[in-house]
């Protein structure tokens, strides 16, 4: 579903490019620094293990070697982050896919799957450009995801639900609002009031303003 949304095939793109941001939010970031901050844990987690998890199987692994993986990359990311420092947009996104496709990489060494080719062994993460648009496609999946199933709280069933026919699915919206039961215009609305604060929650995680809970 949200696929549809990153190709915007009926016109959404998100303002402010895809930054999960940078929600990576900087304060997030610097409490994952104390181990001990266990909800900050939860909270990367909940934000960054489905996009982990997707790329790894997207790479050729299987869903428990996956789980691992995303593992030993928190690991990564707990051992990183005294010397990592946010330099410019987009830096975190780099920085984590490095570390998750460092693991993806040594578990294929060591168990000389079929799929890791020498030529992807040897390759460097950051020339590799499908490796990174893989990754960014995952990104921006679950930035998207994030941010509809929260307007999804705040809007009403029925809005949310004529927003998905329309502008993800694709449906006529005399067909949607006949079947909703609703009037052709309340569709209309309905679409541009869900774009319009999806868009405004990206923004809002891009800035570090807000915190999705």
């Amino acid at each position: 579903m949200y696929n549809a949304m990153i190709n915007s095939r009926n016109g959404f793109r998100p303002a402010g490019g895809c930054a999960v941001a940078e929600a990576t939010q900087s304060t997030l970031l610097q409490r994952i620094r104390d181990p001990s901050d266990h909800s900050a844990w939860r909270e990367f987690d909940r934000i960054y293990r489905p996009m982990m998890v997707q790329y790894a199987l997207a790479r050729g692994m299987q869903p428990a070697d996956a789980d691992d993986i995303v593992q030993q990359t928190n690991e990564g990311v707990l051992r990183g982050l005294t010397s990592y420092k946010h330099r410019q947009e987009g830096g975190f996104r780099a920085w984590l896919r490095l570390i998750i496709e460092r693991r993806v990489r040594d578990h294929f060494r060591r168990r000389r799957e079929t799929q890791a080719t020498t030529a992807v062994l040897e390759a460097q993460p950051s020339d590799d450009p499908p490796l990174t648009t893989l990754w960014d496609r995952q990104w921006c999946a679950e930035l998207l995801r994030i941010c509809a199933m929260h307007v999804r709280n705040e809007v009403a069933p029925h809005t949310f639900a004529a927003f998905c026919a329309h502008a993800i699915e694709g449906r006529p919206a005399d067909a949607v609002a006949s079947d909703l039961g609703m009037k052709l215009n309340q569709v209309y609305i309905a679409k541009h009031r869900v774009m319009r604060r999806i868009r405004e929650l990206i923004n809002e995680l891009s800035d570090g303003k807000r915190k999705l809970t």
